[in-house]
């Protein structure tokens, strides 16, 4: 009989949680005025593109005259800014529930199934006839 290390089960709950949180959301983008849609999402984490591309994951925001002000994880604490004229788009996390829970069943199940046919296969060789 095969013995696994002591950590085995945390170790795979570990990943089964990673697996499953980091699954199914995506980004939309928000269609309303730039001012309207960051007050919308006061203390929510939201997603700024501005000229040029690029994408910016932000903590919190608020509109300030023309200017964007908004805070970054990981950052030192200040804020940066952006001018209105220079923000594409805001976008809104999405999580799809239905492909959530298809992955948490196949994350969890697969695991299960594999444990039970090895377990198995194990009885059977060792049966006495």
């Amino acid at each position: 009989m095969t013995r696994f290390p002591p950590c085995s089960g945390r170790c795979i709950l570990l990943v089964l949680i990673l697996l499953s949180a980091t699954g199914c959301h995506s980004w939309r983008t928000v269609n309303r005025p730039v001012p309207e849609a960051v007050e919308a999402r006061s203390g929510k984490k939201f997603r700024v593109g501005v000229v040029g591309g690029l994408l910016f994951e932000v903590d919190s925001g608020y509109v300030r005259l023309d200017t964007l002000v908004v805070w970054r994880p990981h950052s030192d604490g200040t804020p940066q800014s952006f001018p209105l004229t220079d923000v594409i788009a805001i976008q809104d996390r999405k999580v799809n529930l239905i492909k959530t829970v298809l992955v948490v069943t196949v994350v969890t199940t697969l695991p299960l199934a594999i444990a039970y046919a090895s377990a198995w296969d194990n009885a059977w060789d060792n049966w006495n006839w």
